[in-house]
């Protein structure tokens, strides 16, 4: 697996971001999939509720989103629920570091906005959007552009379109 940090972000609180992480950790141990676990939210902390295992990292202190790439170094695949509000800290983070071109020359790429579909695509719709912007996974969020869920290629294969 080619190393992974995936962040859970969004500018806002309530959106679901907390309950998407708790359920996509728990998928990755019903898998046997090694992570490391990391919750931003300094303020409900739900994703180290639910799995203690989870590592705390306050994100006030840019020191400390170093331990990031700590965990990067310790497994391949790293998921981050981010607080509500943190997506400039992030960003303005990997800015300074230089990480988009650093990505872009590994041949890596952060989605700043991933594409999405509505609830109500037909699974043909998804493959077509997905083949077209050439990538693997699609976002579906309701009308308000909550996120509800991701279709990957692997969920059309199981449907037999591929």
């Amino acid at each position: 697996m080619q190393k992974q940090i995936n962040t859970i972000i969004n500018g806002k609180g309530g959106v679901g971001k907390s309950f998407f992480a708790v359920n996509l950790i728990q998928f990755l141990k019903d898998r046997s999939i090694p992570h490391a676990a990391i919750d931003t939210d300094n303020e409900n902390s739900t994703l180290k509720r639910f799995h203690p295992e989870a590592v705390f990292l306050d994100i006030g202190d840019a020191k400390e989103i170093d331990s990031i790439f700590v965990a990067l170094e310790k497994t391949d695949l790293v998921v981050l629920d981010c607080r509500a509000a943190s997506t400039d800290i992030f960003l303005d983070y990997f800015e300074e570091l230089q990480i988009f071109p650093l990505l872009e020359n590994a041949g890596a790429a952060m989605t700043r906005n991933p594409q999405t579909i509505g609830p109500h695509v037909l699974a043909s719709e998804a493959l077509n959007a997905m083949e077209k912007r050439k990538i693997t996974s699609i976002v579906v969020v309701d009308e308000a552009g909550g996120v509800l869920g991701v279709v990957h290629l692997h969920d059309l294969w199981g449907l037999e379109l591929i």
